[in-house]
């Protein structure tokens, strides 16, 4: 059989045209940028989360006790006038907020300071989105703008270094101060570039009044919008006067009102105020380190803190940072700071964007980091606002570099969100295992004392901890070695809980008397040393020591009850 040779042409009388196939493919339609947009801010949002879902139990710790536990200003938010005290107000009402509803339940003091975390972040975010949109840059940011300043806020969000600032309850003053910073940046930015400038220059102002309500680094504040202004804006001074002059002025106002009502604390409490039980262990100028000593040990504490923004571990809640001392740690940190500065100083003069981040970085440091003497030379949480600067130029640097070795742009991107992703695990694995340590109080304090053995604060608190979980052997052997580096009429009294809770009467006693005798406005010594007395049957001397307590103190509720007790049964 012979196979037909004839080719019939479609559409022919003899066979029915066969149509061409159509694509079945659906239009691809790119994604609007609002709306890639708020798909970064939900991943923002749930990567933050993610990397906190392991917080939210944590107890209170450390200065959480005096500040939460202890304080009865918060107990009450109505009236006003009894939360809105101290330095801090707002953050005060806060915690009264938290207390009304939760009371000592720690879930909800944690929500909310997840809450600041995640506002912050968002505002930083926004603060660079917008930056790198700015004329000043001519479009160069035009598509990548948005995930630069998604990488910065994520890597900002997620950093192990935030945890001081976010799990440790008080330390909400901080990231409340940073989150409203940012805000006030970001406002100041719209009110720059945008509508509506004055209602966005009354928000500069107002945000710039909180923070300062939330803790009194925001201080620095006017500096950072000025540099923002000269460096971004490329303002002459004569332009800032004439178009943000107000703004300045509103946030310079704010700044000033800090200042004056920080006065009392820049020369100590009164004795008044001792007498009341004011904090002395905190503040400026009678902390018994000198200016010199702060000064010089602060270089090594910055290379510090950089050091812990590229490899963040081991991370420790209280350094107890010894003064530096000799070649090694004063001179080398000191020239390399110096040289940091030097250049972060040069680069803003000649408006480069590096050096506003650097300068920004110095700056908002400063009133913990340079020559003013605060009780302790170094903690984690005042690196939350620093942070942001080193991470957007490392974000900006990166990026920069990817341009001139990546050609290919399929490729770039492959390997750009590799990098990302790779660093956002394991920053989220660091954080959620640092917040695994605040989660009880024994391991968070091990490990501190781990990394600082001269730290006779950790070494005490770690002590009273072991004890807390009934362990007074290893409470006593905390205790003596905190005795050693300094004698404190605190740490006498844990001694003597300890021992007289294993029996030991004796030295109960000699503890005892050495803490009323160590320090004699200690007014637990007093009453703890009472206690001991009432329960061995010694009312006499049990009222004696609660008079002694309210003497040194006379409004202190539990002196006054426990005199109370101990003379009806005497």
């Amino acid at each position: 059989m012979i196979a037909s040779s004839t080719k019939s042409t479609p559409g022919s009388a003899s066979e029915p045209a066969v149509p061409e196939p159509q694509a079945t493919q659906r239009d691809v339609r790119p994604v609007s940028p609002a709306r890639r947009r708020v798909r970064m801010i939900l991943l923002l949002m749930l990567a933050t989360l993610w990397a906190y879902r392991n917080s939210f139990a944590a107890p209170f710790t450390f200065d959480d006790t005096h500040a939460i536990v202890d304080n009865n200003a918060i107990r009450h938010l109505w009236p006003l006038s009894g939360v809105w005290i101290s330095l801090r107000p707002l953050t005060n009402l806060t915690l009264a907020v938290n207390f009304h509803f939760g009371e000592l339940n720690t879930f909800g003091y944690h929500v909310f300071n997840f809450f600041v975390h995640i506002v912050a972040g968002l505002a930083l975010f926004g603060v660079v989105r917008r930056t790198l949109l700015l004329p000043r840059f001519a479009g160069r940011f035009e598509t990548s703008a948005d995930g630069i300043a998604f990488v910065s806020a994520l890597l900002w969000m997620v950093h192990p270094l935030q945890t001081e600032s976010v799990t440790y309850v008080i330390q909400r003053c901080e990231s409340m101060m940073g989150m409203f910073m940012l805000l006030s940046l970001y406002c100041f930015l719209r009110g720059a570039a945008g509508r509506w400038s004055w209602l966005w220059q009354l928000g500069c102002a107002a945000s710039m009044l909180a923070a300062t309500w939330s803790k009194e680094v925001a201080v620095v504040m006017p500096a950072v919008l000025l540099l923002y202004d000269w460096v971004f804006l490329q303002s002459s001074p004569g332009e800032m006067l004439r178009r943000r002059g107000f703004v300045h002025l509103l946030v310079v106002l704010a700044a000033l009102r800090l200042v004056w009502a920080a006065l009392p604390a820049a020369v100590g409490p009164s004795e008044e105020a001792i007498a009341k039980g004011a904090e002395v262990s905190a503040g400026f100028g009678y902390q018994g380190v000198t200016a010199w000593e702060y000064f010089r040990s602060q270089p090594g504490v910055i290379l510090h803190y950089l050091r812990l923004t590229f490899w963040p571990h081991p991370l420790n809640i209280d350094y107890g940072w010894p003064v530096a001392h000799g070649f090694w740690q004063v001179i080398v940190p000191g020239v390399v700071v110096t040289l940091m500065f030097v250049a972060s100083a040069i680069g803003c003069w000649r408006r480069s964007p590096f050096g506003f981040l650097g300068m920004s970085f110095f700056i908002v440091l400063a009133p913990t980091s340079s020559f003013m003497p605060i009780a302790d030379l170094a903690f984690e949480h005042r690196m939350y606002v620093p942070l942001a600067s080193v991470v957007v130029l490392v974000v900006a640097v990166l990026y920069g570099l990817s341009l001139r070795a990546i050609e290919d742009e399929s490729a770039r991107r492959l390997a750009l969100r590799t990098a990302v992703t790779l660093a956002t695990l394991c920053l989220i694995i660091t954080t959620v295992n640092r917040n695994r340590d605040y989660a009880e109080h024994i391991p968070l304090w091990a490990k501190s004392v781990e990394l600082s053995p001269w730290n006779y604060r950790a070494l005490f608190t770690y002590g009273q901890v072991l004890g807390r979980d009934g362990q007074s052997e290893a409470q006593i052997e905390q205790l003596e070695k905190s005795l050693k580096i300094i004698e404190r009429g605190k740490t006498h009294t844990g001694l003597g809980i300890a021992h007289a809770r294993l029996g030991d009467t004796v030295k109960a006693i000699e503890h005892y008397e050495a803490a009323i005798r160590t320090d004699p406005s200690y007014v637990l010594g007093y009453i703890n040393y009472g206690n001991f007395r009432a329960r061995e049957g010694d009312f006499p001397a049990a009222v004696d020591l609660y008079r002694r307590a309210l003497k040194v103190q006379p409004n202190h509720g539990q002196a006054a009850f426990r005199l109370g007790m101990a003379l009806y049964q005497n």
